[in-house]
């Protein structure tokens, strides 16, 4: 039985048109050695066929929006209402200005990880000034006299946490919610943000359900079709005839509960395929990313860089 020259031919149009040259002909033949049979993978190629890929370009793009959409245009709309309805563009301009330099941008995580990382990009892309940026240990001071804990800079008035991904909601949880409780505890007043290029929508609600931000918002939000085998997902409504989402599935939870133990379908089961220029997250299939362990050496397509 022969691999499906169709599928190969899309890979490799993908890999000269979306990808960035990633997945040459190399390394897929090294990804499909993981798996024991043609039949699996002839699977494993579709789902490969199903990757979505966002690259540095894309990445810069999306800051792009997420700062005018997320920031800038409601932003400029709260400032419009405030003000008389005859004011001129200028007038607007100088009180956005205001705004914005009470403004501060925050990456998720610390400063090793992608949440951090996207900041450099974000500021580039938007043509903002470095002084608008800052670490999370200086958003908070210690009093002099009492010793507690205070807000470093009383005039700023917005604090934004920027992210490149949400999948459970539970990183951007650890990494912001007593940082977000602390700050609307000091300064009942302060507008704190999280916005994201892509999250769940599950993920997205949880962070709403739980942390005290103003509000939070991604440029993309997955719904269950992009499970990559719920009932109504997107990745097998034209599937060839020899690619099922039985099969496909079966050969996922075969190599990922060796790989990635008690998510064989990626973390928190959320079964995607989707991956970053800066890195894969492990909510996609392991098969995708997944390096291998002791159990089981295993060629990525798509590498992650774990956190240790």
């Amino acid at each position: 039985m022969k691999r499906d020259s169709l599928l190969l031919s899309k890979i490799k149009t993908l890999r000269q048109v979306a990808w960035e040259a990633r997945a040459d002909e190399k390394s897929v033949e090294e990804w499909l050695s993981n798996f024991e049979t043609i039949e699996e993978q002839e699977q494993a190629l579709y789902l490969l066929s199903r990757f979505v890929y966002f690259g540095s370009k894309q990445v810069r793009l999306l800051l792009k929006a997420l700062y005018v959409d997320k920031f800038k245009l409601p932003l400029v709309a709260e400032i419009k209402n405030k003000l008389n309805s005859e004011s001129s563009l200028s007038e607007v301009q100088t009180e956005y200005n205001k705004c914005l330099d009470n403004t501060k941008f925050f990456g998720v995580g610390n400063p090793s990880e992608s949440g951090c990382h996207l900041l450099y990009l974000f500021r580039q892309e938007n043509h903002l000034k470095k002084d608008q940026f800052s670490n999370t240990h200086e958003i908070f001071a210690r009093d002099e006299k009492t010793g507690k804990q205070i807000i470093n800079n009383k005039a700023i008035r917005r604090y934004i946490f920027i992210d490149d991904f949400c999948g459970s909601g539970e990183q951007a949880l650890d990494s912001t919610q007593s940082l977000v409780n602390d700050i609307k505890e000091l300064d009942k007043e302060a507008e704190v943000h999280y916005f994201v290029l892509l999250g769940h929508d599950h993920g997205l609600e949880r962070i709403r359900k739980e942390a005290r931000f103003s509000r939070v918002e991604a440029i993309y939000e997955l719904d269950s079709s992009f499970k990559c085998f719920a009932e109504d997902s997107r990745h097998f409504r034209k599937a060839p005839n020899n690619i099922t989402l039985d099969m496909a599935r079966s050969v996922s939870e075969k190599y990922g509960a060796i790989l990635f133990k008690n998510n064989p379908l990626g973390y928190d089961d959320s079964q995607l395929l989707l991956g970053f220029h800066h890195n894969t997250p492990n909510n996609s299939l392991p098969i995708i990313w997944s390096g291998g362990n002791k159990k089981k050496e295993w060629h990525p397509i798509f590498n992650r860089y774990a956190k240790f």
